[in-house]
């Protein structure tokens, strides 16, 4: 059928159609024109027969209305030329090569349609293979980052298990150092008190007659220090020490005159030693 279109389209009778369309088609614009430039005439005299309308204040009435008409004509006359240069193309009458005509640009933009349908087919399988890429990237990415989470886990709790025995063995380390220092300080207080404060010995009458002697044992110093010591240090909140009959005075005097211990301010009986640690 199209190759039927092509044969009528190239016959003499339709192109003398097409040129017989062709010259009707002037002569209604050259008809358009004429009506147009008596339009434009019969304005002209409009205009002229206005005499009430001024034109702008510095400008003569005559010369601004001739301008503008001269400006009018000059437009339609390059619009005219415009036309007469102009090949016009006329769509023939002739039902079969309208057929054809439309025919073939149905085509075209079949073609067309068909080759942008291939481009996004092909961008579309772009795109799919780069989100199937990005999203196995995004997988690995948070495999890594549970990877990371899990050994900075570790790590935190493997540096506070340290720390903790760090800490642990440096306060283990520390009370033996304290022990031995104590050990050491009390024995040198001990040898201190045994050689210049010996425990003494008080042998006295017990009546007025000639009774039989009897011979008192008094504490030593090192034993009084020590038995407030661990008074302080058991029960801090209640450290005094009843004073015993044990206990030689002139010690005790020593010992409250060197500001070492200190009498109950309500009980001068109760003695505790002075907290020196605080």
């Amino acid at each position: 059928m199209a190759s039927t279109h092509v044969q009528s389209f190239q016959s003499p009778t339709s192109s003398a159609g097409i040129r017989d369309s062709r010259q009707e088609t002037r002569r209604e614009i050259m008809d358009e024109c004429e009506v147009t430039w008596e339009n434009i005439q019969k304005t002209h005299h409009r205009l002229a027969s206005r005499k009430k309308e001024r034109p702008p204040v510095g400008t003569d009435e005559s010369n601004a209305t001739l301008k503008i008409l001269q400006h009018k004509e000059k437009r339609l006359q390059a619009q005219l030329d415009l036309r007469k240069n102009q090949d016009i193309e006329v769509v023939s009458k002739d039902p079969q090569f309208v057929e054809t005509l439309l025919w073939n640009d149905m085509k075209k933009n079949i073609s067309h349609l068909q080759q942008a349908l291939g481009i996004v087919k092909e961008q579309r399988v772009e795109v799919a293979g780069d989100i199937a890429t990005a999203r196995k990237y995004l997988e690995e990415q948070k495999a890594i980052q549970r990877s990371l989470e899990e050994k900075i886990q570790a790590f935190q709790l493997e540096d506070d298990e340290q720390q903790h025995t760090s800490v642990l063995a440096e306060l283990q380390s520390k009370k033996k150092e304290a022990s031995k220092y104590h050990l050491t300080v009390m024995n040198q207080l001990g040898k201190f008190l045994s050689d210049h404060f010996p425990a003494p010995n008080d042998d006295s009458d017990d009546s007025e007659d000639n009774r039989p002697r009897r011979q008192r044992q008094y504490c030593s110093l090192q034993h009084i220090i020590e038995t407030l010591m661990n008074r302080l240090f058991e029960s801090p909140h209640d450290c005094y020490v009843k004073i015993l009959p044990t206990y030689w005075q002139p010690y005790i005097q020593l010992l409250l005159r060197s500001n070492i211990i200190q009498r109950h301010p309500d009980n001068c009986d109760l003695i505790r030693l002075v907290a020196f640690h605080t």
